[in-house]
């Protein structure tokens, strides 16, 4: 890809240090030491970081990252529900994800369309004592969907 996706394999949980035995798709050691990282790291470095978001990329958003589409803006729009709040493809369009907040501390994250096999809605959960919806664009900015910041 020719960028440095240093943030994007350190935000899904890769690139730490593991010294054990796995037995996962073959049993074997395996050992990642720090410098081994480090080696990674400055490989990848050399490379411009990515101008969009792309931790969030999944294959019901590729046209949003594709073609840098923005979020649409539609402050309680299309929002219906309680504990789960089912939110419209037609309104929110070209959302990566949902996220869902307790004042400042992240919850969840609901990749859009989860949920509706149909792609037309995705549903979020808001659990007692959440405090709102942000839509995440490709490239990071978030649009309030759904309670207040």
């Amino acid at each position: 890809m020719k960028e440095d996706l240093t943030d994007v394999f350190v935000a899904n949980g890769m690139l730490k240090p593991i010294d054990k035995f796995c037995n996962d798709y073959t049993s074997k050691q395996k050992t990642i030491t720090e410098s081994m990282i480090q080696e990674v790291k400055d490989y990848i470095s050399r490379y411009p970081k990515p101008t969009a978001k792309i931790e969030y990329v999944s294959g019901n958003c590729i046209q949003a990252y594709k073609n840098r589409l923005k979020v649409t803006e539609q402050f309680n729009e299309g929002v219906s529900g309680t504990t789960v709040k089912t939110i419209s493809g037609d309104v929110w369009q070209n959302v990566t994800v949902f996220e869902t907040y307790k004042a400042d501390e992240l919850i969840d994250i609901t990749l859009v369309f989860t949920g509706d096999t149909n792609r037309r809605v995705s549903k979020v959960p808001y659990p007692k004592g959440a405090t709102r919806i942000e839509a995440v664009s490709y490239d990071g900015s978030k649009t309030l969907v759904f309670g207040q910041r």
